[in-house]
Formats: structure tokens, sequence, C-alpha cells
């Protein structure tokens, strides 16, 4: 928790940021399953981005704020209420770090459903 991960919740609201700002710059002559796509992906990049400013600026300040109490996990019993929260957050933590992965991996396909009816209707031939 020392290092990496301030890095790496700051890097994912970046990224999910970026890709909203990117995601709205106006785009011409969508067709029909690309509007639908459209509703889709806004939805998953919103989400994203909501989990991801809640992971930085609640979730893991409280989790280090825990650790910090925390003295020693060795020393320190299971049924110490500071490690029973600890845990219950670092759950909530990789549920939500589950969450953002399939939710990027909504996006991708997304995409792909989109890119194959654009081959689709550019080239009727392409049996799908």
């Amino acid at each position: 928790m020392g290092r990496l991960f301030p890095g790496y919740f700051l890097y994912n609201l970046i990224l999910s940021l970026l890709a909203l700002i990117l995601f709205l710059i106006p785009w011409r002559d969508i067709s029909y399953i690309a509007r639908k796509g459209f509703r889709l992906s806004l939805f998953c990049i919103v989400i994203a981005v909501l989990v991801n400013i809640f992971v930085c600026f609640k979730l893991y300040p409280e989790i280090k704020a825990i650790k910090k109490e925390i003295h020693s996990f060795e020393t320190v019993s299971i049924d110490d209420p500071l490690r029973i929260k600890f845990r219950k957050l670092h759950g909530i933590s990789a549920v939500l770090n589950l969450l953002l992965l399939a939710d990027g991996v909504t996006l991708l396909l997304v995409g792909i459903v989109i890119k194959i009816d654009s081959a689709k209707n550019i080239n009727p031939k392409i049996a799908v």
C-alpha cells in the first residue's frame, strides 16, 4: 500500500476522466448500433469515473488511516476491530477493482460489436 497504490488509484482516476473527455468529443455519422453502444459506453465510463473518485478520495485514505493505526499485523489479534474494519475496506476495494475490470472489458466488447457492425455496413459480404 505504501508507494504503489496512491499512484495506481490516481492513474486509474486520470485514465477514466481522460476516457470520458475523449468519449464526449462529438462524432458524426454514427449508426444505430453505435448510438446504442454510445449509451452503454457512456454509462460504463461514468461508473468508472465515480468508482475511481470514491476509491481515490474516500476509500483509500480510510484504509491508509486504519493501516497506520495497526502497528503490526503480526502482533494485532485477528479479532481486533481495526483489523476487521481493514479487511472489510480491503474487500470493498478488491470488489471495486474487479468491477472496474469488468467495466473495461464491457467497453472493449461494445467497441468490437460496433466495429463489426460498421464493417458489415461497409461490406455486406462480411458474415459474422
